[in-house]
């Protein structure tokens, strides 16, 4: 089992972010949760993301991004990507069509941002 851990200090408090492959050690579910010092923050600031993909040296590399992110927009800005996610993928079941296949079509009309994007097509969903 592949597990990626690092705690941040942020001007926010202090977050640990941990990627794994299985979910109470034995259920396969990859995912990364960033979870708050303070447990009173968790439901507002508290993310979870599971991964479409069980390769170590990917989660690794997924890991990587999500802390580099946490470091660049702060854990609100995490969070806030995680709300605009979750919105994606209610507006494609309503059209009818899969989340990945809007996420391609935003790119296709924005134009492609290569290390959110790389990130975005393994994300499976954000709890």
């Amino acid at each position: 089992m592949s597990t990626y851990f690092k705690a941040l200090d942020t001007n926010e408090g202090q977050f640990r972010v941990l990627t794994k492959t299985r979910w109470m050690g034995f259920v396969p579910m990859p995912h990364t949760s960033v979870t708050p010092h303070n447990a009173a923050h968790l439901g507002r600031l508290g993310t979870f993301i599971k991964w479409t993909t069980n390769n170590p040296a990917m989660l690794a590399k997924l890991h990587d991004a999500v802390v580099r992110l946490i470091e660049e927009v702060g854990i609100s800005g995490l969070a806030d990507i995680a709300a605009r996610e979750r919105q994606t993928n209610r507006v494609a079941k309503a059209m009818g069509i899969s989340y990945r296949e809007l996420c391609d079509e935003a790119i296709k009309s924005r134009g492609a941002i290569p290390a959110l994007d790389d990130v975005l097509k393994h994300v499976k969903n954000f709890m």
